[in-house]
């Protein structure tokens, strides 16, 4: 998941009943964290990618099948080309 543009509480026995939508003006990230992260968590990040490639985002659908998600995950996004040495 990334940073919500939702700030919401809970009130008269409904779930987010009340709050407010601020998209953020930026987003930083540390992807020194994603070497760190366990496969699995990887592969659960790299599903919401696809699905959100599915339903909504045709161009980065298209990317997926380019970059191939497989790679994704064995690198870590990148992050851990070591990976890479029994690909060779």
């Amino acid at each position: 998941a990334g940073p919500s543009p939702r700030t919401c509480c809970d009130g008269h026995g409904y779930k987010n009943a009340f709050g407010a939508f601020h998209p953020p003006v930026v987003t930083l990230t540390d992807r020194t964290l994603w070497k760190t992260m366990h496969v699995g968590m990887i592969r659960h990040g790299i599903a919401e990618i696809v699905k959100m490639a599915c339903v909504e985002n045709f161009p980065l659908f298209e990317l997926l099948e380019k970059v191939n998600p497989q790679m994704l995950l064995k690198t870590k996004f990148g992050t851990d080309l070591s990976a890479l040495k029994d690909v060779e």
